[in-house]
């Protein structure tokens, strides 16, 4: 549970860092959507942290992201489609490329 606070922390941090991205035109809804999935995600590891004192809600907020997850990565394959649309691709060095690529 210990390795949580880290995961914790770094979700913040991560957060911090991707909401001082500028942000194309016409990519708003996308980079908001990011911001909020950082911030449930966030959310759902600190309830998943009191396994102890409340273990229905640790069990629950399992299924929650899990579907996140789902709704996180369908996200991203729309992007990366749309982006393709429009003639834009990454190389595999690229962060866009790991952050778009179903792996």
């Amino acid at each position: 549970l210990n390795d949580l606070d880290r995961i914790i922390a770094a979700l913040e941090q991560g957060f911090q860092q991707a909401k001082a991205i500028a942000v194309p035109h016409g990519y708003e809804e996308f980079a908001v959507r990011e911001l909020n999935f950082l911030r449930k995600t966030r959310r759902a590891v600190e309830i998943e942290k009191q396994v102890f004192s409340d273990p229905v809600a640790a069990m629950i907020i399992v299924q929650a992201r899990l579907s996140l997850m789902e709704e996180i990565r369908k996200h991203h394959e729309e992007m990366r489609t749309r982006l393709e649309k429009e003639g834009i691709g990454f190389s595999p060095e690229e962060g866009g490329y790991k952050l778009l690529t179903k792996t």
